[in-house]
């Protein structure tokens, strides 16, 4: 199919324009953070039904999330995808499992038996391997980049990177005079010519 890039908008590169705007959220999320650091430590009151709202919520959002994604694997067959569309499936299954074990909650104790630290730990579960599977999906879909766009090489002295051209169907890929060796039987010589 065609070029990828041109098909999703998940996969079109960032321009300038998109960027200002998102450098904006990230400088106001931060002033925000900073003025909320000062009441961390204040205890406020417990709402049982804001866990239960937000993480269903959560779990509705990674959920559409993953199938969005997964139609985007059915189309791209990228293997990379696949491992983020799995993250976030997780991620929902996760939100699930953690609201259901959440002490006092649904039910006086805790459903399934769950006792103080287990929902602590799935918490753990689910916020260790979620980035896991991020990071799996960035070093997937680099090695599918190399692989599509041919593996990058360094260009002698200039310091930037080139993308090889795959070879032409029924043809093999030509040495550069460069990493050829020289010929059998005669001399090898230096760029300029001398012996």
């Amino acid at each position: 199919m065609g070029d990828e890039r041109n098909i999703f908008l998940s996969t079109m590169p960032a321009t300038r324009s998109d960027r200002k705007p998102a450098l904006v959220v990230v400088g106001v999320s931060a002033v925000l953070f900073a003025c909320a650091v000062p009441f961390a430590g204040v205890p406020l009151t417990p709402v049982p039904a804001f866990v239960a709202s937000y993480q269903s919520a959560l779990a509705v959002n990674d959920l559409i999330t993953a199938v969005l994604l997964f139609s985007q694997v059915a189309i791209s067959r990228s293997r990379a995808l696949i491992v983020l569309a799995s993250g976030y499936l997780f991620t929902a299954m996760a939100a699930i499992v953690h609201t259901l074990s959440f002490p006092g909650l649904f039910a006086p104790g805790a459903l399934f038996g769950a006792e103080s630290q287990t929902t602590v730990w799935l918490y753990m579960v689910w916020h260790g391997v979620f980035p896991l599977l991020v990071l799996g999906y960035a070093l997937l879909k680099a090695s599918e980049n190399d692989r599509k766009f041919g593996s990058s090489a360094r260009s002698a002295g200039s310091g930037r990177w080139r993308a090889q051209p795959p070879p032409a169907a029924g043809r093999a890929r030509q040495p550069s005079p460069r990493s050829a060796p020289p010929p059998t039987g005669t001399a090898s010589l230096r760029r300029d010519g001398t012996p």
